[in-house]
């Protein structure tokens, strides 16, 4: 793992210490049309960060069990819910405008994802998803967290994402300030600086990926979450259970996927909703802070 500094880029392009920049924007027009452009563009409230801009990220709240808060600061690039971009975010992958429908699959297949620096860009793939993968920690907060996390040099990792690191320990009750970090997904960045859309999920069901790695955190520590537009209160997320190397598949709808996982009886997504982002979260408790060291890999957009 490199450290966080290594993550540091410019908008130019430049990667510091071998990270890679993603597509310059000129990329052939892909087959299928990604299907998020065309819909109006609703701007998430901006914070402001160097070089880039961040996305909306949607205050931490004080559950029992722990919290999913906003992310950290992003660097180079734009970022939905906060967090520090790794890879040149935001700087190419420029996609045409125009409608589009995501594909009709066979039931249980899907779109892959593949990254290159850290970049899933549009045109690679026929679910339309075009962003970063970045960062996401209590420690960039105020007031911070304690969370550690390092992200590993995407030049040197292939197509794997890996994070290790320590969520905090909650103190004193604080769940809002200490509600941990992880890795988190853009679904629809233009790229060149331009505002995060939303994702239009279409026939898109969930997301099948596999985690390895020394350190996975149990169910009761690991969270897929999703964030969305008009999204406010407790995040929308469900527990992981995961084995080492065994593909897991997270859904986009109850009973799995609801509002306030770590109780019964949340919400779920709105079926309408256009969703901004992915996010691998390690929550976190009041014993012990929670090791982890894990990689992100294969990740797919499962059709119905």
């Amino acid at each position: 793992m490199t450290s966080k500094g290594t993550l540091l880029l410019t908008l130019a392009g430049v990667v510091g210490f071998g990270c890679s920049a993603p597509d310059d924007g000129n990329d052939p027009a892909p087959t299928n049309a990604p299907p998020y452009f065309g819909q109006p563009q609703t701007q998430q409230p901006l914070n402001p960060a160097p070089g880039g801009q961040v996305g909306a990220a949607g205050a931490p709240s004080t559950p029992v069990g722990g919290a999913a808060g906003s992310g950290s600061t992003p660097v180079g690039g734009t970022a939905g819910s906060g967090g520090m971009m790794a890879g040149a975010a935001g700087a190419g992958g420029m996609m045409p405008g125009g409608g589009g429908t995501i594909p009709v699959g066979a039931p249980g297949t899907g779109f892959e994802l593949v990254p290159v620096g850290g970049w899933v860009a549009g045109n690679t793939n026929e679910a339309g998803i075009q962003g970063a993968f970045y960062t996401i920690s209590d420690a960039d907060e105020m007031p911070p967290g304690v969370t550690t996390i390092t992200m590993q040099d995407f030049a040197a990792a292939g197509d794997a994402i890996c994070v290790s690191g320590a969520a905090s320990q909650v103190v004193g009750g604080a769940f809002g300030q200490y509600w941990g970090g992880g890795v988190a997904l853009n679904l629809a960045d233009p790229g060149q600086m331009q505002p995060l859309q939303g994702w239009n999920r279409g026939n898109v069901v969930g997301f099948r990926y596999t985690l390895t790695g020394p350190t996975i955190p149990p169910p009761s520590s690991l969270r897929f979450t999703v964030t969305f537009q008009g999204a406010s209160g407790d995040p929308y997320c469900q527990p992981i259970t995961a084995t080492s190397g065994t593909p897991v598949t997270s859904t986009l709808s109850s009973p799995q996927l609801i509002q306030a996982c770590w109780q019964a009886g949340g919400a779920q997504v709105p079926p309408t909703a256009l969703l901004t982002s992915l996010q691998w979260q390690i929550a976190t408790n009041e014993m012990a802070p929670t090791p982890f060291d894990f990689c992100i890999e294969d990740l797919t957009a499962v059709v119905q």
